[in-house]
């Protein structure tokens, strides 16, 4: 059996929407609003998650490209050196 996909960051957001237009709306019962406000508390932690997670990709990603651009600009710094310096 394959497992169950997580939605996406969007839908969880929009799910986190909706259920705060609903609680803004009064019209639940103490109930309702209780477990829509745990409900949205998960959908909270779940997207910070998401997000943590997307930063620490995009910071690898930044980190990678800079030593590569700093490694190209010192290739070329080194290959404008004259090779046999008389000192």
């Amino acid at each position: 059996m394959a497992g169950k996909k997580e939605p996406s960051l969007e839908e969880r957001l929009g799910e986190l929407e909706r259920l705060v237009a609903e609680l803004e709306n009064g019209q639940m019962s103490i109930d309702e609003a209780i477990a829509a406000y745990g409900k949205g508390m998960e959908l909270v932690l779940s997207c910070r998650k998401s997000l943590d997670e997307m930063t620490q990709k995009v910071t690898f990603a930044r980190q990678k490209v800079q030593k590569q651009l700093e490694e190209a600009d010192q290739s070329k710094a080194d290959a404008s050196l004259p090779d046999d310096v008389p000192f």
